[in-house]
């Protein structure tokens, strides 16, 4: 014979453990349902270039805290371009932008001068309670007719804090060759490691997932997904997935730059589609324990 006690301590067990279920599940259809579509809208920061004027070079406006936008008497310009509005801007040809998110405009890096050249800094704060791993994502693609690479071109994602040459050099153009040139990344002995072998006029998507720094400014790794979108091509084609490591130590990644590999910088290649996101696979984890949870007690 159970006791009143007993009994009403397992009723209260029991309800308690139906309310976590039905909590966890509803949790689980919000976050499947809202949270990771809806992923962007946490963004630190994003740029999709399609609030500037075609044609105009960017300006120095948020989420850009730093823009060097050159200047054409001297051979370099960083300029909004649209598909039908390209170099040399006289409608001659056209370059299709980046599929993999809707627009019309994307961000034209050219250089053919031989002194300092062109970038694009943004530096942001994650919102409070977010945590890594975060991932940098972008579209790019180098121009299929230009033919004069030097000095490489690169995403940094660094530690404004944390001194010169802290987190990730990320070269997104490498090499002179126009029909070798490469994805690579430098490690923290300054060494360059080539992942990828780019061919021009492709369109290519990072997914670039950043672990977490420990506060000691010791040396995180991460990984870069890549994709490849050709030309008529209906659907994108998964390229592989490459580990990659910091180039030294940092405590909180808060800028994003895009910039030249050297001050002798050439070459014509276009971005689109960038956002700094809070990575949500901890929160699909969370979802899908409460799901297994209330599996567990049907049974």
């Amino acid at each position: 014979m159970i006791s009143s006690g007993n009994y009403y301590a397992k009723q209260t067990a029991s309800s308690f453990y139906r309310q976590a279920c039905v909590f966890f599940s509803l949790l689980a259809m919000l976050t499947i349902g809202w949270v990771l579509p809806a992923a962007a809208d946490f963004a630190f920061m994003e740029d999709d270039f399609e609030s500037y004027t075609s044609g105009a070079r960017l300006p120095e406006v948020a989420p850009w805290t730093d823009v060097e936008p050159g200047n054409i008497t001297y051979g370099r310009q960083l300029t909004v371009r649209s598909s039908n509005n390209v170099y040399p801007g006289d409608g001659s040809r056209t370059v299709p932008v980046s599929p993999y998110a809707s627009g019309s405009q994307m961000l034209e890096f050219w250089d053919n001068g031989t002194t300092r050249a062109i970038h694009a800094k943004s530096t942001f704060s994650a919102p409070s309670g977010v945590h890594y791993p975060i991932t940098v994502s972008l579209d790019y693609r180098i121009d299929e007719e230009w033919d004069t690479f030097a000095g490489g071109w690169r995403a940094v994602i660094e530690d404004s804090d944390g001194g010169s040459a802290n987190g990730y050099y990320i070269n997104l153009i490498s090499g002179s060759d126009p029909d070798n040139l490469s994805l690579s990344y430098i490690d923290g002995l300054t060494q360059t490691h080539t992942l990828l072998t780019l061919d021009r006029g492709v369109w290519y998507h990072l997914d670039i997932i950043l672990e977490q720094p420990d506060g000691t400014k010791s040396q995180p790794g991460g990984q870069i997904a890549v994709s490849r979108w050709d030309d008529g091509d209906a659907n994108p084609t998964f390229v592989g997935t490459f580990d990659i490591t910091s180039r030294a130590g940092f405590n909180e990644i808060d800028t994003l730059a895009f910039t030249w590999g050297s001050p002798a910088a050439l070459g014509l290649w276009y971005l689109d589609n960038v956002h700094v996101v809070p990575e949500p696979a901890s929160l699909f984890l969370l979802a899908v324990g409460g799901m297994l949870l209330l599996q567990r007690r049907k049974r």
